[in-house]
């Protein structure tokens, strides 16, 4: 047997157990498909309520507004300044706090002020000193023959240069290059 079949049994034999003292039992709910409810004509209609400005929280903001436009008429006219007057005398407590302990005080800032002139006049003063700087002066060979005066015994063969067409340049050569 299957066990749908088994189970079938098994509930038609549980009545007999059951006292007969219980309520009467309520009848399963009607099981439909959504697309035949949705065709349903009887089924409920959804009502939204109207929505517009008259809200409460629109009510109370306009309210609310009109007030504050009211107030602004007819409050003094210089109550910005007795409010800005008033921030600037009770400042909250860690600002009193640090101007009060961790401000430093002029002399620190002067005293940084003089060693940062101090440095830039060093500074100015060495770039003038490397602005001015010139070459130093080579010191040029007058004669041509100092280069022939060393010893011809015992020189490797190769490591003398071809210096025939040798040329000594002028001072005036060599800086206009």
């Amino acid at each position: 047997m299957s066990r749908a079949g088994l189970s079938f049994v098994a509930r038609a034999a549980r009545p007999a157990l059951r006292p007969a003292a219980r309520p009467a039992a309520r009848p399963a709910p009607f099981a439909r498909n959504a697309s035949s409810h949705a065709a349903d004509p009887h089924a409920a209609a959804e009502h939204y309520p109207q929505e517009g400005f008259n809200a409460p929280f629109w009510r109370h903001l306009s309210l609310g507004a009109i007030a504050l436009f009211i107030y602004l008429r007819v409050a003094p006219s210089d109550l910005p300044e007795q409010l800005e007057h008033a921030a600037e005398e009770r400042a909250p407590w860690l600002t009193r706090y640090i101007a009060h302990n961790l401000a430093p005080d002029a002399d620190k800032f002067r005293e940084r002020n003089e060693k940062h002139l101090e440095l830039a006049k060093l500074a100015a003063d060495d770039k003038l000193l490397f602005q001015e700087a010139e070459r130093p002066r080579v010191r040029r060979l007058r004669y041509l023959g100092t280069f022939d005066q060393a010893s011809p015994n015992n020189i490797p063969v190769g490591s003398q240069a071809d210096l025939s067409d040798l040329v000594i340049k002028s001072e005036k050569d060599d800086f206009a290059a």
